[in-house]
């Protein structure tokens, strides 16, 4: 199975293509407000994902998977790079004036 690569939450991504504000979204899959509504698109509970098919009958788990998976992939390669080396009170660009004095 071969899965998009998706970089944004796929739920607000949806919300956005609606051209609706988060207000707008919460109470059309009847949250009591924005913050309910954020809780769980951004935990990617059972209760929006089966709320966002219901009401518009989309079925967003593979692009969950697929932001989940994609989050998990930068996270690694981000901490296999290895740090820079900072030398207090210097930086390369003035390393380089120095070399051409």
């Amino acid at each position: 199975m071969k899965l998009n690569k998706i970089e944004h939450n796929p739920i607000e991504m949806i919300r956005i293509n609606l051209k609706m504000t988060q207000k707008d979204f919460a109470q059309k899959l009847d949250f009591q407000n924005k913050d309910q509504y954020a809780y769980h698109a951004n935990r990617f509970t059972i209760e929006i994902i089966e709320k966002i098919k219901t009401h518009y009958n989309i079925d967003i788990t593979q692009d969950i998977i697929s932001y989940l998976l994609n989050t998990i992939k930068s996270l690694k390669s981000s901490k296999s790079k290895p740090a820079k080396k900072e030398v207090k009170g210097q930086t390369a660009e003035f390393d380089f004036f120095d070399s051409i004095q």
